[in-house]
């Protein structure tokens, strides 16, 4: 963004953000999701749920432990449902290796 001289700011970031995972664009999303913590900007909670959410449905453990540790950095509370879908997703992943 910052190429075209477009410099957005956390409301901006928060917006698209929610706007791909509402369209459930994985690639962007990762895109979006990366820059926003390289320019240290916090994604919502609502936004890190949802992206949890898709990482852990589309099986991208990589992204998913990445969304997770943001969440556990910026002392975001995870819900119930949130935990068990990452362990769930991590027994998953540890008993097919």
């Amino acid at each position: 963004m910052v190429f075209y001289r477009a410099f957005p700011d956390s409301k901006t970031y928060s917006n698209l953000l929610k706007f791909m995972l509402n369209l459930r664009k994985v690639r962007e999303v990762s895109v979006i999701f990366n820059e926003m913590v390289k320019n240290e900007f916090i994604p919502t909670h609502e936004n890190c749920s949802a992206a949890l959410t898709l990482y852990v449905d589309i099986g991208d453990p990589d992204m998913a432990i990445k969304v997770w540790k943001c969440m556990l950095e910026n002392e975001m509370t995870p819900v119930v449902g949130e935990v068990e879908e990452i362990w769930n997703f991590g027994n998953l992943v540890v008993w097919a290796s």
